[in-house]
């Protein structure tokens, strides 16, 4: 059924970040969320997600200064962009852009296939190496 990475969401709109991380957390996904940007770096260090999900919003306030700790901590940064506003966000330091509103179950699977090392295995619950 694929692997369950750490997911980190960083995201404004409290109904987006509600709506994705109890998505996340029912399917036995290891999630932190926060909606305020100066936990991002406290958060990191201390659950050392192996993905970052991040509203357009919020990258704009942040991503550009964290770029360097991000990528020395090996996190993958998924940026989640407003309709139509990529262009605002084409200058951001992201691995991948998804759109909102996000769909949960496409989430999973593109969640479930990034080639994540120490993710954990759903069948056995032992990391991948």
């Amino acid at each position: 059924m694929g692997q369950l990475v750490k997911v980190l969401i960083v995201d404004a709109d409290l109904h987006s970040l509600s709506r994705i991380y109890l998505g996340l957390l029912d399917r036995e996904f290891p999630v932190e969320a926060s909606n305020d940007l100066e936990e991002l770096l406290p958060r990191i260090r201390r659950f050392q997600p192996q993905v970052l999900l991040i509203s357009e919003e919020m990258g704009r306030a942040g991503l550009n200064g964290l770029q360097r700790q991000l990528k020395s901590a090996g996190i993958f940064t998924i940026l989640m962009t407003e309709p139509g506003n990529s262009p605002v966000a084409a200058d951001l330091p992201v691995d991948e852009r998804i759109e909102k509103p996000l769909h949960l179950h496409h989430l999973m699977e593109r969640l479930s296939r990034l080639p994540v090392p120490g993710a954990i295995d759903r069948r056995d619950r032992r990391a991948v190496q």
